[in-house]
């Protein structure tokens, strides 16, 4: 797995984490103003959602891009199964 592709897979979960992110500690507008969005939030902290979004994202795409190393691509039989060499002691599964 090349290096854009990794940076692809991170890009996409980044993505997902950050729209499940989104709703968290929203609080509707009360003094709202003419033409502004009635579902507008009060504070919408997205620097600090971006941040808390890439702490959640690293790991899951660490764990994603290790298991997609491992994967034989060209086996299809083998796409739920670990690579044999991946695992040095045994016992391994």
């Amino acid at each position: 797995m090349g290096f854009m592709s990794q940076l692809i897979v991170f890009v996409l979960v980044w993505w997902i984490v950050f729209f499940m992110m989104l709703p968290w500690r929203y609080t509707p507008n009360t003094q709202r103003q003419a033409g502004e969005d009635p579902g507008a939030p009060q504070q919408a902290f997205i620097a600090k959602k971006m941040l808390i979004t890439t702490l959640i994202t690293l790991p899951l795409w660490f764990g994603a891009v290790s298991y997609l190393k491992t994967v034989n691509f060209a086996d299809p039989a083998s796409l739920g199964q670990i690579d044999p060499t991946f695992c040095k002691t045994p016992p391994c599964p």
